[in-house]
């Protein structure tokens, strides 16, 4: 579960059960995540050595550091990635929000949950995100971008701040995501998807 709610007529919020691996979700392993869902993963080897060697961009820990530290395995991040690479399979598109009718429930979803944690701290608190995806996954930002003064040292370092101004301007124009996940990273950079469909208790 990646949000909860004790009655049916709240705000769905993100997870603070700290069992699941949602709670331990910093803008730099939902990057991880959302890429290897993406591009198919799940409990493979391949999956599990991307995960192995993420770090976490709220604790500076890297992800088996985190396991212990935690409690939650790899192998729950895993079976993470295989849920949002299902759900988005699936061919249901949210109910609700901004994001309604887009398909990809699972990364959009994904991306409410970075975007209402990192709310708090704005914009540049999503920097590790784009930074992971880029540096790891493939590019994520243009070539102009990557020409501004500051951009490829910031995506360069992993203490590196955001590039200056980053968070004043809107990013979308320097954005080269992959295709597949091009709608559902703009409903986040428009101020973050809907709250998702569904009923229950959790999300």
């Amino acid at each position: 579960a990646l949000f909860h709610r004790v009655q049916p007529d709240e705000p769905l919020r993100p997870t603070t059960n700290r069992s699941l691996p949602a709670a331990h979700l910093s803008p730099s392993l939902v990057a991880h995540v959302l890429a290897l869902a993406d591009a198919g993963g799940g409990a493979d080897a391949a999956t599990h050595s991307a995960l192995k060697s993420a770090v976490c961009s709220d604790t500076g820990l890297a992800l088996p550091a985190l396991a212990r530290e935690t409690g939650v395995t790899i192998a729950r991040f895993e079976r993470l990635v295989e849920a949002v690479r299902d759900a988005d399979a699936d061919g249901s598109a949210c109910r609700h929000g901004p994001a309604e009718g887009l398909p990809r429930r699972g990364s959009l979803l994904l991306l409410r949950l970075l975007w209402q944690r990192a709310a708090a701290r704005g914009k540049p608190a999503l920097w590790p995100f784009f930074r992971v995806l880029h540096g790891r996954y493939g590019a994520a930002l243009t070539e102009a971008a990557l020409r501004s003064p500051g951009w490829a040292e910031a995506l360069a370092s992993e203490d590196a701040p955001p590039p200056a101004g980053w968070a004043e301007r809107p990013p979308a124009s320097k954005l080269d995501p992959p295709s597949a996940l091009r709608a559902s990273i703009a409903v986040l950079l428009e101020g973050g998807g809907g709250q998702g469909g569904g009923g229950g208790r959790d999300g």
